[in-house]
């Protein structure tokens, strides 16, 4: 697997800060919010094969390793990326390195992850995914699968072998993910009520081994009976903050459970028309009574809660990562993201 090649300088941390660059210099303008979420799952992707944490943080922090912006290019070319690093002896990046992407203002593309700059055939995920790339050390590949590959096209949409190779050569492989089935269940009698502040409510979050899905409950009674009797079921402690069905919080709506008879996982919602869709159209999914109430409009200080259709067996899944939302919508065509489910609290 020799076909990648380096630049020559890497990070000499595991953890690499990047932002959405403000306008000025080579950066024509800042990235708009309809963009972002493609440019987060670019970075998501190298994250997912490689030793190395991506942290997001403001443009106006100083200090940032890697700020990601629109510019302006003559010809042919869609992406650059500017960088600097200490002596020779160390070669070490240093903070500000530069990701420049083609402005759609100059020339058009879209914001879904299959869009193409207009008049190529080259996606905006496959040239950030290349110049993110080259931000961490990583030269043109021989490889013509490769997304390090200097023309990209249909063959170049995600990482091959090759890149992995790369980029796991100069920071290691990502450290084994701890799966559900290794989680140690807690012992019952240790296990104590989570009290949040105010009219917040913890909500306990289970792992369903079977199905890959997520279960999620305010009631600590159920949780107990759960952790006692269903051992298809981890254990994973704080999910969530959710607010009490009796607070008074113009806001919040109930969060409606339903079980889904045909493969025994569970969807919520609090969107009262999809409510009445399901009672409607959906005779194998049973409504359960509602543990806990969500935000249905961002507050201040709110976790966007996003949601999945897993289009092979017809389950959902939920998140409040960021991170883990772009992985899966980068990684998993399998999954369909539905948007945000509902606006959690924060935690206090």
């Amino acid at each position: 697997m020799s076909n990648y090649a380096f630049e020559g300088p890497t990070w000499n941390s595991s953890t690499v800060t990047w932002s959405f660059a403000s306008a000025g210099g080579s950066v024509t303008s800042a990235i708009a919010t309809p963009y972002q979420a493609t440019i987060e799952a670019a970075i998501a992707r190298w994250a997912q094969v490689s030793n190395l944490n991506f942290q997001q943080v403001s443009d106006t922090k100083a200090g940032v390793d890697i700020r990601i912006g629109w510019s302006s290019f003559s010809g042919s070319q869609i992406g650059e990326t500017d960088y600097s690093y200490q002596a020779a002896s160390s070669q070490t990046f240093v903070p500000g390195t530069v990701v420049l992407l083609e402005d759609p203002s100059i020339k058009a593309v879209g914001t879904s992850l299959t869009s193409a700059y207009q008049g190529t055939s080259t996606t905006l995920f496959e040239v950030i995914l290349h110049e993110f790339g080259h931000a961490l050390g990583l030269d043109h590949s021989t490889d013509p699968l490769a997304t390090m590959y200097p023309y990209l096209g249909p063959g170049n949409g995600d990482l091959d072998a090759s890149d992995i190779a790369g980029i796991q050569t100069l920071y290691g492989a990502a450290a084994p993910a701890i799966t559900a089935a290794a989680a140690v269940t807690p012992t019952p009698a240790l296990i104590k009520p989570i009290v949040l502040s105010g009219d917040q409510v913890a909500v306990y979050r289970f792992f369903d081994k079977s199905n890959g899905t997520q279960f999620l409950t305010g009631d600590t009674s159920e949780r107990d009976t759960l952790i006692n009797t269903r051992p298809d079921l981890t254990y994973e402690g704080l999910g969530l903050a959710g607010i009490t069905p009796d607070a008074n919080d113009a806001n919040a709506a109930p969060v409606y459970r339903f079980f889904d008879k045909g493969t025994g996982t569970h969807l919520f919602t609090t969107s009262t028309a999809e409510v009445a869709t399901i009672a409607a159209t959906r005779p194998d999914l049973v409504q359960e009574q509602s543990s806990f109430d969500e935000h249905l409009t961002a507050q201040a200080g709110d976790t966007p809660v996003y949601r999945f259709f897993e289009k092979t067996d017809g389950t959902h899944f939920f998140t409040a990562s960021n991170d883990e939302r772009a992985g899966i919508v980068a990684s998993r065509p399998d999954m369909v993201y539905e948007g945000v489910a509902f606006y959690a609290p924060s935690l206090s």
